[in-house]
């Protein structure tokens, strides 16, 4: 098993044990040191979720609440090799890793705002089209890329192997905007 997926897994683990935390601070599940007692500051926990929950003028979703202290749970650990993979992040990931979605082949960044081109990947169909480093991704399936992040931007970009997407890309050298039609 690789570093990355070992990482992965322990943090699965983490998750897990994180999740059956969050529950018992609404309630759901008993949560007890191995001594019997409440661990310490759990208290804490449970009263500012109540107090969001009671209190905050917008509705609010629990599991959001929940999710972000299982996130940030793990990020205090300080290991930059352990992170929370979501549920949708994790559907995310098992999809690439079976290898039923693709991108074309792009490494992108948000440069000056925008999702820019850091390269194509040499003989991918992004490459083969023409797209240089630079370039500016402004559409993606005719969608603006306004505030999305590279990564938010490259999940769009990614789909089912074979099927096409349109990238609508400024030119680092200047010019016109350019519609580029790329298999996956």
């Amino acid at each position: 098993m690789s570093g990355r997926m070992r990482n992965v897994a322990g943090a699965l683990l983490v998750t897990a044990m994180l999740v059956a935390a969050g529950f018992a601070a609404v309630g759901a599940v008993p949560f007890r040191t191995a001594a019997g007692a409440q661990p310490e500051g759990w208290d804490k926990l449970q009263a500012v979720i109540e107090i969001i929950r009671n209190r905050f003028v917008d509705p609010v979703d629990v599991n959001k609440i929940l999710e972000g202290a299982i996130s940030g749970a793990v990020r205090s650990l300080g290991d930059p090799y352990s992170d929370y993979v979501g549920p949708e992040e994790w559907e995310d990931f098992m999809i690439r890793a079976r290898g039923n979605y693709s991108g074309v082949g792009l490494t992108i960044g948000v440069r000056d705002k925008f999702i820019t081109v850091i390269a194509p990947v040499k003989g991918s169909p992004a490459d083969r089209a023409g797209i240089k480093s630079g370039d500016r991704i402004v559409k993606v399936n005719g969608v603006e890329l306004i505030d999305v992040s590279s990564d938010k931007a490259a999940e769009m970009i990614r789909g089912p192997v074979g099927t096409q997407v349109i990238l609508t890309v400024f030119p680092a050298e200047g010019g016109a905007l350019r519609d580029y039609v790329l298999t996956r």
